[in-house]
């Protein structure tokens, strides 16, 4: 008659305990300032609550092949709680998520979450592309990112070059040539394993790179330019290569990165 008091009030100390740590578990997640934080409480305290109410059961239960069938649930979740936990822990670390707490949802995810990385690679076709194609691919690779690759005619010089009237011919010849650029660089990112998009736009190449790379919500510009042997011809294109670098960064908000083509051009 003892014993079986003394067997009811184990069991309940251990059910009763088992519901504090689930509890805790419970308001942690929900309340603790950081992801760290919350993951710790929900994997040692939920843990913790599993095995005061299992063992709770078993006592109840007074029945050994339900006892081991509990003991290895106990173990179930002792072995596969923490490596959960550091699985979590290493995606967040290797994505330089923002764990802080106190920011708004948007602001703690914003341009970090796996599938939110987009490259923009203004391409213009030629030799020394085919560097720039490879490392773009390489970039969406190693960051998990989506690729979009941007083929620009400049309208404005056509027509100044063939006038008003040769020029819509020439922006026609000008647009497939292009298209073809696009594909090629296509189907290499997709021997790589990469799914890139591509477009084909008229205008001014700043402009349209601004507005495709808010179009597509960019993260990472890549730009490239030919390696110019003749010194005036190499430093005007360096020049104007980074005042438009300072032109991306201040119209977006997003990271401009300057690829050195490996192709020297007379």
């Amino acid at each position: 008659m003892i014993l079986d008091w003394v067997i009811k009030i184990v069991t309940l100390v251990f059910a009763l305990g088992g519901l504090f740590f689930m509890l805790v578990a419970a308001i942690g997640t929900l309340h603790l300032s950081d992801l760290y934080s919350r993951m710790h409480a929900a994997t040692k305290a939920s843990t913790l609550g599993i095995t005061g109410l299992a063992i709770a059961a078993a006592l109840f239960l007074g029945d050994w092949t339900a006892a081991s069938r509990l003991v290895l649930i106990i173990l179930f979740f002792f072995i596969t709680a923490p490596i959960g936990a550091y699985a979590l822990a290493e995606a967040v670390f290797s994505t330089n998520l923002d764990t802080d707490a106190s920011l708004k949802l948007d602001e703690r995810t914003k341009r970090y979450d796996l599938h939110e990385a987009r490259i923009l690679c203004p391409v213009r076709g030629g030799p020394d592309s085919q560097y720039l194609y490879t490392k773009a691919i390489q970039l969406a690779k190693k960051n998990r990112g989506e690729l979009t690759f941007l083929h620009v005619i400049n309208r404005d010089l056509i027509e100044a070059m063939s006038g008003p009237a040769e020029a819509i011919g020439v922006l026609e010849q000008l647009k497939t040539l292009g298209e073809s650029v696009i594909a090629a660089a296509q189907n290499q990112a997709q021997t790589e394993g990469v799914v890139a998009k591509g477009q084909v736009v008229t205008g001014d190449l700043k402009t349209e790179i601004i507005h495709t790379a808010k179009e597509i919500n960019a993260t990472i510009i890549l730009l490239g330019y030919p390696m110019i042997s003749k010194a005036a011809d190499r430093e005007a294109a360096e020049k104007r290569l980074w005042m438009l670098v300072e032109q991306l960064e201040k119209a977006l908000e997003v990271q401009v990165q300057v690829q050195r083509v490996e192709v020297t051009i007379p």
